[in-house]
């Protein structure tokens, strides 16, 4: 579960064993709207056996505006168990969290609609060869992305129960869009490759984050197993959207990086893991853009150890020559040390 906003990010991950939490994680970074402000990191690990919070750790640091912020070699320090509440009173409140995040999750990614929901749901939003994908509208709401099909001014497909359309994915006409929701107006074509109105179709997905000022975008694509293929853009004045910087590549370099010495590298090879970026996010930390994603590894159909693993990788987000987005390494860390 991640909280942003421009002056700081919450991250908290849970960790179970059939419907018993373990383990949760609560990263907190926070930074000051000035140029070359620190960066302020605190992170609290919560242990879990029997209902009862059994171990609580923490880690605090400072790191200089640009610098990764990697705890990686901080220390952790014990903490008492009885500050604030009970043992089992901490493991009721963090099972609660982490419940309502994977019921919310779950609800999210039904396909199913209650009775009576097809009426409310509005028709996509189309224009000249192009239908908007649902969801990934900018923050500002002047944006979105949008799929067509090569040479056709009016946009056909398969009709669902709802009446939102989608072709099959690999039609070779098929073209992804940045739109301008005002004018209705085409003004950029999009690397990623999406079939239909949804977001989702069962596997299938498209996800968009856009920066605040609606000056970057990240569209994703995810199959199955693994994300097939992840770029960021930038929208440039007079409407013109530059050609997309690979994100995927970048990502799984520096995931394979930080587990050179681990035991997933040991067993497998890297080709092995099938990749999935998710929770991608834009935000502005000083004078500074920042994109943030998880990066998770994942040998299919595989119940071996060390068959899959998990990181966050953030990268500087800036304009480069031509206005080309350009990425930057900051840091990688694993959900668990």
């Amino acid at each position: 579960m991640i909280n942003s906003d421009d002056h700081g990010e919450t991250k908290v991950q849970y960790y179970f064993k059939g419907d018993r939490l373990l383990f949760t994680l609560d990263r907190s970074e926070t930074w000051r709207m000035i140029p070359k402000a620190p960066t302020d990191v605190v992170e609290k690990r919560y242990y879990f056996a029997k209902n009862q919070l059994i171990r609580l750790l923490e880690k605090k640091a400072q790191f200089p505006a640009g610098a990764p912020a990697d705890t990686t070699g901080i220390k952790n320090l014990e903490l008492p168990l009885n500050a604030d509440e009970t043992a089992a009173e901490t493991y009721t409140t963090q099972h609660e969290l982490a419940a309502s995040v994977i019921e919310r999750a779950r609800k999210l990614e039904e396909e199913e609609e209650p009775a009576g929901a097809a009426a409310a749901t509005p028709a996509a939003m189309t224009g000249e060869g192009w239908r908007m994908i649902a969801g990934t509208e900018s923050r500002d709401g002047n944006y979105a992305l949008a799929w067509g099909l090569k040479g056709k001014a009016v946009t056909e497909g398969d009709a669902d129960e709802e009446g939102r359309l989608s072709v099959d994915p690999d039609d070779p006409d098929l073209l992804n869009y940045v739109v301008d929701l005002s004018t209705k107006k085409i003004i950029g074509t999009l690397r990623g490759k999406h079939f239909g109105d949804r977001a989702r179709y069962n596997h299938m997905s498209c996800e968009a984050e856009w920066s605040g000022d609606s000056q970057f975008v990240v569209q994703t694509c995810n199959a199955k197993w693994d994300t097939t293929s992840a770029f960021v853009y930038l929208l440039q004045e007079g409407d013109a959207v530059t050609p997309g910087t690979d994100l995927l590549g970048p990502a799984k370099a520096a995931a394979f990086k930080k587990l050179k010495d681990g035991p997933q590298l040991k067993k497998f090879k890297p080709d092995a893991f099938a990749i999935t970026l998710s929770e991608v996010r834009i935000a502005q930390r000083g004078s500074s853009v920042v994109l943030q994603m998880n990066v998770d590894g994942v040998i299919p159909k595989s119940d071996a150890d060390a068959a899959s693993f998990g990181c966050t990788v953030s990268f500087t987000l800036a304009p480069g020559d031509g206005g080309v987005p350009v990425v930057k390494w900051l840091s990688t860390e694993l959900y668990e040390d």
